[in-house]
């Protein structure tokens, strides 16, 4: 670029080979000073310019760098303790139960598989039946849930089953601690409509 990656008065001497200088000394020497103040002014918009353009491009990429961190973060927190929430549980256990006349495998779901019955006992008796800690237990603001823990290598995910999907009718003469197991399927039928947990 011209007057740019030449230094201004360079610039200015190439102008005066190129015909333009003036014939009277003084004038010459004073269209030289300003063409050197032009050619000076010019460079240093042109050096702004460019440090400008750099800054942006530092921020953006920083901007972009912290964004990729964030959603990564965010990634892994979900995909660690939201991978899947009871409602969705129950609701493939319905559908599995259905086409395997009620029964549904639980070894997908982790190497160690507990239920715990509506009480709120969940998370303590998931520690006492996995003998490892309890890393997420989904939390549901209703009475009408039981529990499915789950094992996995970072620890044990308790979930909280909804009875409108899944119910799981108490006598009310049982023993919880009784009630609670680690079963390697479970056994669904329809009673009264509603698709019923069958513990025996």
């Amino acid at each position: 670029m011209y007057g740019v990656t030449q230094s201004p008065s360079t610039a200015c001497r190439g102008q005066a080979r190129l015909g333009t200088a003036s014939a009277d000394p003084v004038r010459q020497t004073a269209n030289d000073d300003f063409c050197v103040m032009r050619m000076s002014v010019r460079r240093l918009k042109f050096v702004k310019e460019k440090t400008d353009m750099v800054k942006k491009s530092h921020v953006f990429g920083l901007a972009l760098s912290a964004l990729l961190f964030v959603s990564g973060a965010w990634f892994l927190l979900d995909h660690k303790k939201a991978e899947n929430s009871g409602k969705e549980i129950a609701e493939y256990m319905v559908e599995t139960a259905s086409a395997h006349d009620g029964v549904v495998d639980l070894s997908p779901f982790g190497t160690k598989v507990c239920i715990q019955p509506p009480g709120g006992l969940g998370r303590p008796m998931a520690v006492r039946q996995h003998g490892k800690p309890v890393v997420f237990e989904e939390s549901i603001a209703s009475e009408g849930i039981w529990s499915l823990s789950l094992e996995r290598p970072d620890g044990v995910y308790v979930y909280a089953i909804p009875t409108s999907i899944v119910n799981w009718e108490l006598k009310g003469t049982e023993i919880y601690a009784e009630l609670a197991s680690c079963p390697k399927s479970l056994l669904i039928q329809v009673v009264n409509s509603v698709p019923t947990l069958i513990v025996k």
